[in-house]
């Protein structure tokens, strides 16, 4: 079994939307998985499922540094941490990069939510591709597709399958699933 983790200390970075269109692919895919919901303030899209012939768990975590993050690091095989690219955001990135340095072992990979050009912090930009260890990583444009497939209860590749936001997460969770050991969801 593969435990996904998706966690970021800082709120409103898009947790829930990224575990959300994660399990949404693993159900395209009838892919074997449980979903553990612990961020109660998040997307309703998926009720917390246990399946016991699951592959995979995805975890999607409350923000903050709850005392639980260490155990939860130290379960999970891959670790997806969500940011978005302002200078506000270098702060809380940087204490999960440290937290993550005494905690986890696996495979991570960042997703840079919500970027363009009026979003993504030139100092962040900078700060950020001079770190050690980042080259894992997925942008996710800013889009209303994401609000909109949400106020339906569906993934952006199933509500809008040709649109920049539904092609971004279609490579999120395809490296994910590479990172897992499973095979790739098909490209719209």
């Amino acid at each position: 079994m593969v435990n996904i983790l998706i966690s970021s200390v800082k709120g409103g970075v898009g947790k829930s939307t990224v575990t959300a269109e994660l399990v949404s692919s693993l159900k395209r895919t009838n892919e074997k998985y449980s979903y553990i919901d612990l961020d109660f303030q998040g997307d309703p899209m998926y009720e917390t499922s246990i399946n016991e012939n699951a592959v995979v768990t995805v975890i999607d975590t409350p923000p903050g540094m709850s005392e639980n993050l260490a155990r939860w690091q130290q379960s999970a095989d891959i670790l997806v941490i969500p940011t978005l690219m302002t200078a506000r955001d270098m702060i809380p990135l940087q204490t999960m990069r440290d937290i993550v340095k005494v905690n986890f072992t696996g495979q991570t990979l960042y997703v840079l939510n919500r970027w363009d050009r009026f979003n993504a912090s030139k100092d962040f930009v900078t700060w950020f591709n001079q770190l050690p260890d980042t080259d894992n990583r997925v942008l996710l444009p800013q889009s209303t597709v994401f609000a909109r497939a949400s106020e339906y209860q569906e993934s952006v590749v199933t509500f809008a399958k040709r649109s920049p936001a539904a092609v971004a997460v279609m490579e999120m969770v395809n490296k994910v699933r590479r990172m897992a050991g499973l095979p790739e969801e098909s490209i719209l």
